[in-house]
């Protein structure tokens, strides 16, 4: 909608007048035209043979120098874009007469207000500079997008790594689990084992210093054998050696009592009374056999 302020303006120009008020909005872009009736001392004065232009000093201290028209005792302009660009009170605002190219005469100057406005933009610039600032924005998110998806990759590897690192540790910790219970039953076996065979020395020294005079011999030994267990750190070699002992201790003493000799599960055999022949034991007169029985004497 076209909207016409209507001044009057004297080309004989006063201070001690309150100058005419146009006011308008930044962006009204050729809506806002300004008709001025002339006035020469109060008097309607009608221009002969002269063009118009309107002068501003805008708010922001530039020009703005617009094609104005003359008819009869009036002048009017209709205000273009640079007119209405800054808002603020503009600082001169007059209208110039010509003639040819000539200044000829100028009114008194009004008062030319500009409001500011929330959009000013002219339409097909601004969808151009929304238009670039969507671009912008898409750039920017993809480059974050592709940033963010190179990351996810990384903590991906990274996860995938540290599970196949946990796996490899748990398996680790399963097999020291499994060795650690193995030696731990070893060990054990080993004690027993040891337990056992220091029970069965005892047995034969208890034997051997109680058999007859002519067991002193094996009593010796067996001594010897006991204080070489006492004195030693059992080990695997040691029990086997101590086993070997015990052996010779037992045939020692079923020699030396001419008896048979039993000591935990095993039967040691005088020579006077077995021999042996590849796999066969012939046994003296003096042993007997009974059905599933066999008696040792």
């Amino acid at each position: 909608m076209a909207v016409t302020h209507n001044i009057i303006l004297e080309v004989n120009k006063t201070t001690a007048l309150v100058p005419p008020r146009v006011v308008v909005r930044e962006g009204d872009v050729s809506t806002q035209t300004i008709k001025a009736q002339l006035m020469n001392d109060g008097a309607a004065y009608t221009p002969s043979n002269m063009t118009a232009r309107l002068d501003i000093l805008k708010a922001d201290g530039t020009w703005a120098r617009c094609t104005a028209s003359v008819s009869d005792s009036t002048v009017s302009c209709t205000l273009p874009s640079q007119a209405v660009s800054s808002p603020g009170l503009a600082r001169l605002a007059h209208f110039v007469l010509y003639s040819g190219s000539t200044k000829a005469e100028s009114t008194e100057g009004f008062e030319l207000r500009v409001l500011p406005a929330v959009d000013t933009s002219d339409p097909e610039e601004a969808a151009g500079f929304y238009d670039d600032m969507l671009t912008k924005l898409y750039e920017k998110w993809d480059a974050y997008e592709k940033q963010a998806e190179k990351q996810e990759a990384a903590r991906v590897s990274a996860e995938n790594t540290r599970k196949s690192n946990e796996t490899a540790r748990q398996n680790a910790e399963n097999t020291r689990v499994e060795q650690e219970t193995a030696r731990v039953e070893a060990e054990e076996q080993r004690v027993s084992e040891y337990q056992s065979l220091k029970t069965q020395l005892q047995n034969g020294i208890n034997s051997a210093n109680g058999a007859a005079s002519n067991a002193n011999t094996a009593a010796a030994y067996a001594r010897s054998v006991a204080d070489n267990l006492q004195s030693s750190v059992v080990g695997d070699e040691d029990v086997a050696e101590m086993r070997g002992q015990i052996d010779t201790l037992g045939s020692m003493l079923a020699d030396a009592t001419d008896d048979f000799f039993y000591m935990d599960g095993t039967i040691y055999c005088p020579a006077s009374k077995v021999t042996v022949e590849g796999s066969t034991l012939t046994f003296g007169q003096t042993c007997s056999a009974s059905g599933t029985t066999i008696t040792l004497a």
